[in-house]
């Protein structure tokens, strides 16, 4: 065995230069070009490593020589970026400010690296690449480019302080798109009316502080994709000619030069206000955004082979919400000072076009007679943002199975009622189990199972509805959208902080509401068992157990919140449905923070301008019904934000 040790050696230069002239009153040019170029080295070699024993104080075995390895990588960047600002601003009559920018901005980037690897060092005391004897591998990657070109310009206008009006128009040439479509054209435009300042209400100004409407509109540009995403690219591999293997290229990745940017829409309507000389003051803005030729990369059908597929200016989604703040800043007396503050959003999202309409239906012959159920759900929708994204859906909408609830009646005799089974979807009872065997014997099936064993369907196992009504309860075509997704409807924040001569303190607390998590992991929520790993103590104290050929087992449970232990699959019990879905709304109280001044008079004579002393506690309380580690991670199993107690202080001189 060896260690290893090394080096890693950055090199940076930030230049700029700038100038501006005034050639005319109120006309101002301004010029600024910035070089930043990062030069990287970095060698990692083994060192003479070994097992100490420490009974006998020396060595009993050593690293060799012709195991050891070095690496070599340099990388380069560089980045330049100029712009060009024309600026004009004046007053006419004194009432009427108008203003005007003229701008050009270009930027480019280029990066390239290479890395080599030798095995086999002459003495440990040699270092460089060349005392190593054997190549290992040597590789460069492909030089990185990309450039921004960009020209804007913008207007305002005031009127008297009370009427303001602005539009602004850019055009942005990207070099991550096709020759054909690398312009994209954003314009956007504001106004402003504040109401307070109007005649009409000096007589509420006693009261009434500000008040202002604004209304915007505009559209943004989103490049985020690889520098050579529309074009094809090709590598080495082997392919056969004329029954010769060979060496050829090869291409892995599709084309697209129709690629073009993603725009966002934005329209806002907001209101400002404030009363009592601005000690209570508030937002509230209503906003509607369509985000059209997203960027998404789709999946290729595996007919495709192992090619990759090149990103497509492929949906649009619709946000709309509310946003909402409101704020106290008061004081009582001379040495007592407090503020009380709130925020609130709102955001409803929708997918208005993605691969097409999802349908499912059945087709019927000519007697109406089912023949063939449709469900093009896996043609038109792809996984992500938690769940599913799908025309007509919310991003990230979870698309699942849906737990069979039933009377509990039981089978009585006769046709079986379909609606009789177990309340909760759990088979717990023999009347349970004598149910599912009627439905069975009359043609129905779960999960495409007909046979009532340990090793099939048992005592303890979840059923699932059977949504598309084809007599197969918990088959693929019953999953459903849920209507629910990982990502909050609602934020909530709220803060407040007071201060006492030389005493502050100061709370925040935060929430987020209307969201689903959907809590399905192994070893923590999942009743399979498996070699070397525990069983979690909720588990292990409260799954379900009932053996019909010895029901005083003092085991049994039959009314247990888990499905069964099972060794090696979880006969359905673990897949993704209802079942394991979980309200995911959390508020929490962020920090506190208590803190002391001393004051200036004694701080002044050690020169001191301000000495504070502080004590911090963050992530202190969670109320929240959700089961798992932390709301606010979701479902993930990691590390929880911590919960920490932390002292400081803060010296001004």
């Amino acid at each position: 065995m060896a260690g290893a040790t090394g080096f890693n050696t950055v090199w940076r230069l930030n230049a700029s230069v700038y100038g501006i002239i005034t050639p005319y009153k109120g006309l101002n040019i301004e010029g600024t070009f910035n070089y930043s170029p990062t030069f990287t080295d970095k060698s990692s070699y083994s060192r003479q490593n070994g097992y100490w024993d420490y009974v006998t104080d020396q060595r009993v075995s050593e690293s060799a020589l012709e195991n050891a390895s070095i690496t070599n990588t340099s990388a380069r960047t560089w980045r330049q970026s100029a712009e060009i600002l024309v600026r004009y601003n004046t007053t006419i009559k004194k009432d009427h400010d108008l203003g005007a920018l003229l701008g050009y901005s270009a930027q480019e980037y280029y990066s390239k690296s290479f890395a080599v690897s030798r095995k086999g060092a002459t003495d440990w005391t040699l270092n460089e690449l060349s005392t190593y004897e054997t190549l290992v591998s040597s590789s460069s990657s492909a030089p990185a480019k990309w450039g921004l070109l960009s020209y804007f310009g913008r207007v305002n206008y005031g009127y008297k302080g009370r009427y303001l009006f602005e539009a602004n128009l850019r055009a942005d040439a990207s070099s991550r798109f096709g020759v054909n479509q690398r312009w994209g054209y954003f314009p956007s435009f504001s106004g402003g009316w504040r109401i307070s300042e109007e005649s009409f209400m000096q007589g509420a100004s006693d009261c009434l502080s500000n008040l202002k409407l604004r209304v915007s509109w505009g559209k943004t540009g989103n490049n985020s994709t690889g520098n050579y995403d529309w074009q094809a690219n090709y590598a080495t591999g082997n392919v056969v000619i004329d029954g010769e293997g060979t060496k050829g290229l090869v291409r892995k990745k599709l084309s697209n030069d129709k690629l073009h940017w993603e725009s966002t829409a934005t329209t806002d309507i907001g209101l400002d206000f404030g009363f009592f000389n601005n000690r209570l003051t508030g937002e509230i803005d209503y906003y509607n955004k369509y985000t059209s030729d997203i960027l998404y990369h789709p999946e290729l059908y595996l007919s495709m082979g192992v090619v990759g597929s090149a990103p497509e200016n492929l949906g649009e989604v619709r946000n709309r919400g509310v946003e909402f703040t409101l704020n106290w800043n008061d004081r009582i007396g001379k040495d007592f000072e407090y503020r009380v503050g709130m925020n609130f959003s709102f955001n409803a999202n929708k997918v208005m076009k993605f691969k097409g309409e999802l349908q499912k239906y059945w087709t019927y012959d000519a007697q109406g007679n089912k023949v063939s159920y449709v469900n093009n759900f896996s043609d038109v929708s792809e996984s992500g943002f938690g769940g599913y994204i799908c025309e007509g859906r919310q991003l990230g909408e979870t698309y699942m199975y849906k737990v069979y609830r039933g009377s509990g009646e039981g089978y009585t005799g006769g046709a079986v009622d379909i609606h009789a089974g177990p309340k909760d979807g759990m088979i717990r009872t023999k009347e349970d189990m004598v149910w599912v065997q009627a439905m069975i014997d009359s043609g129905y099936s779960f999960g495409g199972m007909k046979t009532v064993a340990k090793d099939q369907l048992w005592y303890g196992d979840i059923l699932y509805a059977d949504s598309n009504g084809d007599m197969n309860y918990g088959d693929t075509n019953d999953r459903d959208f849920s209507g629910h997704t990982s990502v909050p409807k609602f934020n909530l924040g709220f803060n407040c902080a007071f201060s006492y001569k030389n005493i502050d303190f100061s709370m925040l607390w935060s929430g987020a509401f209307g969201h689903y998590l959907n809590w399905n992991t192994d070893y923590y929520n999942s009743t399979l068992v498996s070699h070397g790993y525990g069983i979690i103590e909720h588990i292990a104290d409260n799954h379900y157990f009932f053996d019909p050929s010895n029901p005083d087992d003092p085991r049994t449970n039959q009314w247990g919140k888990y499905p069964r232990l099972t060794y090696g699959t979880t006969y359905n019990n673990r897949i993704q449905s209802d079942w394991n879905e979980y309200k995911g709304d959390y508020f929490k109280l962020k920090n506190i923070q208590i803190g002391y001044t001393l004051p200036q008079r004694i701080s002044s004579k050690f020169f001191v301008n301000k000495l504070r002393a502080f004590v911090s506690m963050d992530n202190i309380l969670t109320i929240t019904s959700y089961p798992g580690l932390d709301p606010e991670i979701g479902t993930a199993i990691g590390y929880p934000l911590m919960r920490q107690i932390s002292f400081g202080g803060q010296i001004t001189f």
